[in-house]
C-alpha cells in the first residue's frame, strides 16, 4: 500500500500534518481476526457484553465490524441508499457483516480527503466520496467526472459510470492505494449549481469574470474555472459556510440538495441553474477488509450496490429538482437559470479541458470525448 503517495497527494487539499499519524499500519477487522489479539478472549467478550440494547445484539453477532463515511447527512438519499445497502447485506448474512454508515464524515476535520486516507490506512473500512476527492489520487479515471460543461445531464453520468471500461479502470487504480472500488456503487449527486447573494450573481459570461467560488479541492476543477475567469476558492465542505459569512468567496457550487442539507439556504440567497457539472460519488472499500471476507459476502455486497444503484439515482435527481422548484417559497431564495451555453466554445476552457482529458487513461479518453461532444446523450438511452 502506498500511503505515503496517498498522504502527498492529498497534502495539498488541506490535510493537517497530524493526519499523517493515520499513515501507521492499522486495519479495521473482524472480531476473530489477528489484529483482536491485542485482547484476551475474555476482554473482548466483556467489551462486546456491555454494550447495550439492540446494538449490544448486532455487535455480538457479526464477525465483521465495519465502519463505512459519506460527507452527507442523514436525511440525504447517498446517506440513506447507504445505510439500506448494509442493512439488506446485514440482513443476507444473517448479521455476520455489520457495516456502520457515518454521516459527515463522522466530523474528521480533513473532511472527505481525510476520509479517503482514513480509509486507505484501515482506520475505517469504507468511503463514499465525490470524484474531486479523488482525483488528486486516482485522475487517470476520477478526472473523466471533472469536466466543466461536458455533461448535458446525470442521465450521461449514468452512462459512463456503467460502461465496463470505467469500471475496469476504477478497479485497477485503486489497487495501488489499499482501495477497492465496486463497479456498480456509483451513486448520483446530480448537476452542480451556483448560489451567491443579489451583489453578485453568476448568471452571464461577463459577471462571472473574476467571481470567487468555493470549490472542492480539486486542481483540475480550479484549472478550468479559471479559463473560464473564475476565481476558485478550495475548501473543504466542513469550512464552506465559514468562507462565504467571512467574505472570503463570492459565492459556492454544488449540487442542488446540499444547500438545504448543509445550511447554505441561510448565508445566500440567489440559485444560478449552470449545470456546469454534474457530480457523482465513488464508493471504495478498504482493500484489507474487502479481501478478508468470504466470497459469498463479496457477492451479496456487489449485488446490494448494483440494486441501489438506480433508486439512488432517481431519488437524487427528484429531490434536487424538487429543491430547484420549491427554492423561491419555502427557502427565500431567488432561482435564476443563465445562458452560459457560449462557454463550450471558449478556447481557453477547450484547452484546459483538453489538457484533463490527456491525464485519462487512453481507455477513457474517447468517453470523455463523447461527453464534451454531446455524443453520450444520445447513447444514454438506459434511464435510472
Amino acid at each position: 500500500m502506498q500511503v505515503k503517495n496517498l498522504l502527498y497527494a492529498l497534502a495539498g487539499a488541506g490535510i493537517s500534518a497530524a493526519a499523517i499519524a493515520l499513515s501507521k499500519s492499522f486495519s479495521s477487522c473482524s472480531l476473530a481476526s489477528p489484529c483482536q489479539s491485542w485482547l484476551s478472549d475474555q476482554a473482548l467478550t466483556t467489551l462486546l457484553n456491555h454494550v447495550g440494547g439492540s446494538r449490544g445484539q448486532e455487535v455480538r453477532k457479526a464477525e465483521f465490524l465495519g465502519y463505512h463515511l459519506t460527507n452527507q447527512t442523514e436525511q440525504d438519499p447517498t446517506y440513506q441508499a447507504l445505510k439500506d445497502v448494509w442493512k439488506r447485506v446485514a440482513a443476507r448474512t444473517q448479521g455476520k457483516l455489520n457495516m456502520v454508515v457515518l454521516a459527515k464524515d463522522a466530523e474528521l476535520p480533513g473532511a472527505d480527503n481525510e476520509a479517503v486516507l482514513a480509509t486507505s490506512g484501515g482506520r475505517f473500512d469504507a468511503v463514499t466520496a465525490n470524484a474531486p476527492i479523488f482525483s488528486g489520487i486516482i485522475p487517470q479515471v476520477a478526472n473523466i467526472m471533472t469536466l466543466l460543461f461536458a455533461y448535458d445531464s446525470s442521465e450521461e453520468g449514468f452512462w459512463l459510470v456503467n460502461q465496463p471500461t470505467f469500471q475496469q479502470v476504477l478497479a485497477e487504480k485503486g489497487e495501488a492505494f489499499n482501495l477497492t472500488f465496486l463497479p456498480e456503487a456509483t451513486f448520483n449527486a446530480g448537476m452542480r449549481v451556483v448560489t451567491s447573494n443579489s451583489t453578485r450573481v453568476f448568471d452571464q459570461p461577463k459577471s462571472i469574470k473574476g467571481f470567487r467560488l468555493r470549490t472542492p479541492p480539486s486542481a483540475v476543477v480550479g484549472k478550468q474555472l479559471k479559463a473560464i475567469g473564475v476565481i476558485p476558492i478550495a475548501t473543504p465542505i466542513t469550512r464552506l459556510i465559514d468562507a462565504i459569512t467571512s467574505g472570503m468567496v463570492d459565492g459556492q457550487e454544488n449540487p442542488p440538495s446540499y444547500i438545504e442539507s448543509v445550511g447554505i439556504n441561510n448565508v445566500n440567497n440567489q440559485i444560478s441553474v449552470t449545470n456546469h457539472l454534474w457530480s457523482g460519488f465513488l464508493t471504495a472499500i478498504n482493500s484489507q477488509s474487502w479481501n478478508s471476507w468470504p466470497k459469498a459476502w463479496q457477492i451479496i455486497v456487489k449485488e446490494e450496490f448494483k440494486n441501489q444503484q438506480p433508486r439512488q439515482w432517481a431519488q437524487q435527481e427528484s429531490l434536487n429538482q424538487t429543491l430547484l422548484q420549491q427554492a423561491p417559497q419555502r427557502l427565500g431564495m431567488l432561482v435564476v437559470r443563465p445562458n452560459l451555453t457560449s462557454l463550450r466554445h471558449d478556447p481557453k476552457l477547450i484547452k484546459a479541458r483538453e489538457q484533463v482529458v490527456m491525464t485519462l487513461d487512453p481507455r477513457l479518453q474517447p468517453l470523455a470525448r463523447k461527453l464534451m461532444a454531446s455524443d453520450a446523450s444520445s447513447q444514454a438511452t438506459s434511464k435510472p
